[in-house]
């Protein structure tokens, strides 16, 4: 019984560490829930690729999910907009056969991730994720 409870201690602890540095690294706080090694290897490149598409600033990653985060919390539509126009350009490339509906679904994956995290720890009051009722 002490064997669960100190695994639960370790585990609450290592979550208010990750949290309390989430405005400095929201990809990994976004993550770490993911528990496939490969996935947290995967998402983390097709992340970049959509922070690239609406051309986030900053040197890494996690530099650009801060300016994510920043940006959604001061115009929660700019989001939505941009995964949207993300969404559209890469159904455009479905369309157009370059790649697979398979893979339009691998790419909206780990945005889905993120944000439903980081929105679920930020506890906003404002309702600005309607596009996951439509695409979940």
């Amino acid at each position: 019984m002490q064997k669960a409870t100190a695994a639960e201690g370790e585990s609450k602890h290592r979550l208010a560490s990750i949290t309390g540095n989430n405005k400095k690294k929201p990809v990994t706080y976004a993550f770490m829930y993911c528990s496939s090694p490969s996935t947290q290897r995967q998402y983390p490149r097709r992340l970049k690729l959509f922070f690239d598409f609406i051309g986030l600033e900053g040197q890494d990653i996690e530099e650009q999910g801060q300016a994510l985060l920043d940006q959604t919390t001061q115009d929660p539509a700019w989001a939505n907009q941009n995964v949207m126009m993300y969404l559209d350009h890469q159904r455009q490339r479905v369309l157009r056969k370059e790649i697979t509906a398979g893979t339009l679904r691998t790419l909206w994956r780990p945005i889905k991730t993120l944000l439903l995290i980081l929105q679920t720890h930020e506890n906003t009051k404002k309702k600005s994720w309607e596009i996951f009722a439509f695409l979940c």
